[in-house]
């Protein structure tokens, strides 16, 4: 899959880049992880957000490291935006949103969206895992990811099962 390049940096603002540095001083986390895992948490719990300017705060995701989870994150943003088009038969979606050929601006739509769902999800990630003790924050992420392991196990199931359960 050819992967188009982040040409500028990623600046989150205000509240949300805050709560992006605390997560990252607090448990360890890579910006650019935390970014990708609120982007999943958001789309997950349907919430979609924006960055404000509510402080002078600022978490800078830069280009190069963006270039190097590039494929991951357009994979995440193509599976997002796949399964918001409702109206398009399976197989024409599936073939739309993997196609190696896309036009820069229907690649930078779906990145956007992702963003959107990180905003969201930060403050999901962030209510999670703070003003808890130690014991209650490995409890938050174990049942994370055990809600989302469990729920999303596909491993027993066929693909159209799959399907049938995602609406299609």
């Amino acid at each position: 899959m050819a992967v188009q390049a982040y040409t500028t940096d990623i600046v989150i603002r205000g509240s949300k880049a805050e709560k992006f540095q605390e997560l990252k001083i607090k448990y360890g986390f890579d910006l650019i992880d935390t970014y990708m895992m609120s982007g999943v948490i958001g789309y997950l719990n349907n919430k979609k957000d924006i960055s404000s300017n509510d402080s002078d705060s600022t978490a800078n995701l830069p280009r190069n490291v963006l270039n190097n989870r590039a494929d991951k994150i357009d994979v995440l943003s193509q599976v997002i935006w796949l399964s918001q088009e409702i109206e398009v038969d399976p197989d024409e979606a599936i073939k739309i949103a993997f196609e190696e050929k896309k036009e820069e601006g229907e690649k930078l739509i779906r990145r956007e969206l992702f963003f959107d769902y990180a905003m969201g999800g930060i403050e999901i990630l962030y209510d999670m895992l703070s003003n808890t003790d130690f014991d209650n924050q490995v409890n938050n992420l174990k049942n994370i990811i055990d809600k989302y392991s469990n729920e999303y196990d596909e491993s027993e199931q066929t693909i159209d099962e799959i399907l049938n359960k995602e609406g299609f």
